[in-house]
């Protein structure tokens, strides 16, 4: 009989050991029962999403940094346009002006035919650059008025001395 009591507690054991080395630890104390669950996993899995969380904020941050900077360099963007149209806007006033006043030296002036036509090839020149000026805001558009500014300074000068 204690033979048997022997064996029978041996194959308990042997069984329970099996049972026990089937079962796998997790972190969640609501699976598994009371051998399932283990604390060290359970911190483990803290420390995974606590992680997680770490870089989902990070990227968050960097998210908003580069918003930030976009933000900054629209508005960068927008005041240079806006020069740049106040800058196109005082070179086609002074071009318009400066053509005034040529043709009204033109017509002062006793000019032979070939210097008028050079001159008002010149002028139709003048206006086609000041309605491509409007349509185009760009710094080689103000460059271009500016040139023809200069051009037209010229003439006037020229036509003064005379």
């Amino acid at each position: 009989m204690r033979d048997a009591m022997i064996r029978s507690i041996a194959l308990a054991a042997a069984l329970l050991t099996l049972a026990l080395a089937g079962c796998q630890t997790t972190g969640d104390p609501s699976a598994g029962g009371l051998f399932g669950w283990s604390p060290s996993k359970a911190r483990q899995d803290v420390a995974a999403l606590e992680q997680d969380a770490a870089a989902t904020h990070r990227q968050a941050m960097e998210e908003q940094q580069k918003t930030a900077a976009m933000q900054a360099r629209r508005t960068e963007v927008r005041s240079e346009v806006s020069d740049l149209q106040a800058r196109l806007q005082r070179a086609t006033a002074e071009n318009e002006q400066l053509e005034g006043q040529l043709r009204a030296l033109m017509q002062a002036r006793r000019l032979g035919a070939a210097e008028l036509d050079r001159l008002n090839r010149q002028l139709v020149e003048n206006e086609q650059l000041r309605e491509a000026a409007r349509h185009a805001v760009a710094p080689q558009t103000v460059d271009k008025v500016n040139d023809r500014n200069a051009q037209l300074r010229r003439q006037i000068t020229l036509l003064s001395e005379d």
